[in-house]
């Protein structure tokens, strides 16, 4: 999925020649400007329903190597926009004496290395809800708090015509979880002693609601690091290779990331668990990616906690500029074959000893050709296993 694709929003210009989307007058330019989506360093906010990076009051850009205020403009076709949050603004700048103009997107998050913009994708990133009407970023922890560069050039404003409008440099990841009664049986019904989904007689039992909390996500891809803007494409590049075998990410999903069991209804629910962006990978070469997730869910009194640790996957796809990429997990189809062959509880030593490591300390679940699942009836019973198979890594 593209994210957000906003173009043809014309701005009324005030000079002589009409919708140009600039003016001048004397030494100044003053452009109208609109995004193509979210990002950082304090002053931005992402406007989830449209998709969009909505510029905030005190927003800077830097132009032809000028950090240069963004002002923010209310427009019609946005009904949430006004003077202090929108994806439209203005923005004034020096007049440049060859005509060519380079937009950098937010100010804040880059420096300037002879011409060069450098800017540090975090190890330890705030997932972005996109589903939320309003994220301001500057409401995320700094140490946590993501980036996402955008740029935009123009070779010669007399050829320019209508709005500058700012193009995502980076790449998106989000992990994409379809969940069901089948997995939740697995993992649940031993300790609850309930078989979850439809019960024979025409009667639903939905299955416990998870709530996400952290991941991690490792790649031979560099997820993390000083980068610089390569404005022959419009693209971050990543100034670093892997040390080792892969690079590793943390991430902290958003508020309220919680995913339900979509059979109910009919569907099979994919929740989405956040927007991570990343510089972009658009070759052909091979990409291998494994995710972790903690999350906790509550049946019948008692919260459980729960890590899963994914398989590792391969891709030849490229990671494009402006694309949105999904990592799925599947928590639904265990169904195929017996569930002996789908399902190993404790090593095969079985679903009582399993049930009662829950209660004790840790149990475990392997899925086969999925991954495996560390559960525990305490936050702190399950650390140990965080430490060891995701901060440890």
């Amino acid at each position: 999925m593209i994210l957000a694709a906003s173009t043809m929003i014309l701005f009324a210009a005030c000079n002589k020649e009409e919708n140009n989307g600039y003016t001048i007058n004397g030494d100044k330019i003053t452009f109208g400007v609109t995004v193509t989506n979210p990002q950082d360093e304090g002053k931005q906010a992402l406007n989830g329903e449209n998709k969009m990076i909505y510029f905030t009051t005190g927003d800077q850009i830097i132009i032809n190597g000028t950090a240069c205020n963004v002002t923010p403009v209310a427009h019609p076709a946005f009904p949430t926009s006004n003077g202090s949050y929108s994806p439209v603004g203005q923005m004034t700048a020096d007049v440049s004496s060859t005509g060519a103009y380079s937009f950098v997107y937010p100010a804040s998050i880059f420096t300037n290395d002879g011409g060069v913009y450098r800017a540090t994708f975090p190890r330890l990133a705030r997932a972005i809800n996109g589903q939320l009407g309003s994220t301001n970023f500057a409401e995320i922890d700094p140490v946590y708090r993501p980036i996402w560069p955008m740029y935009y050039g123009i070779d010669d404003i007399s050829n320019h015509n209508g709005m500058v409008e700012l193009e995502n440099a980076c790449t998106f990841i989000s992990p994409a979880i379809k969940y069901g009664p089948a997995w939740a049986t697995a993992v649940f019904g031993p300790l609850s002693h309930q078989n979850y989904g439809d019960d024979g007689n025409g009667n639903y039992v939905p299955s416990p609601t998870l709530q996400i909390t952290d991941g991690a996500l490792w790649s031979n891809l560099k997820l993390h690091g000083p980068a610089h803007l390569d404005v022959t494409n419009g693209e971050m590049v990543m100034d670093e290779v892997v040390a080792g075998q892969f690079d590793t990410l943390i991430w902290g999903a958003p508020q309220n990331a919680f995913v339900n069991d979509g059979h109910q209804a009919g569907l099979e629910q994919n929740t989405i668990v956040g927007i991570i962006p990343l510089a972009p990978a658009d070759n052909d070469q091979s990409k291998s990616f494994k995710m972790a997730l903690t999350f906790r869910a509550s049946v019948e009194g008692q919260t459980y906690y729960m890590l899963f640790i994914s398989r590792e996957k391969t891709t030849t796809a490229a990671l494009e500029r402006n694309i949105r990429n999904y990592l799925r997990l599947d928590f639904d189809n265990i169904r195929q074959g017996t569930q002996a062959s789908i399902v190993s509880y404790e090593g095969g030593a079985g679903v009582e000893t399993y049930a009662n490591n829950v209660a004790t300390n840790c149990g475990h679940i392997t899925f086969n050709n999925r991954g495996d699942l560390y559960v525990a009836a305490s936050a702190s019973a399950l650390q140990p296993y965080i430490n060891q198979y995701v901060l440890g890594r």
